[in-house]
């Protein structure tokens, strides 16, 4: 795989998960199972934690309308 192809599947999988990977994606997980495991392990679970986070915040702020 060249540079301009590890761009694109690094901007293919960016756009597809909606969230931002590293430049040096391919080349620091240079096999599939490898990129599997980061996306699993890192990219994903971070999603995963930040939307727990916004939907957190949503609910304390509606409990504070609700309150008011």
């Amino acid at each position: 795989m060249d540079s301009l192809m590890a761009v694109e599947l690094k901007n293919r999988l960016e756009s597809t998960l909606s969230c931002s990977l590293p430049a040096t994606l391919v080349f620091d997980y240079p096999t599939i199972e490898a990129l599997v495991d980061y996306l699993l392990k890192d990219a994903i679970a971070s999603l995963i934690s930040d939307e727990s986070a916004v939907e957190s915040q949503e609910t304390n702020h509606e409990e504070q309308v609700v309150k008011n």
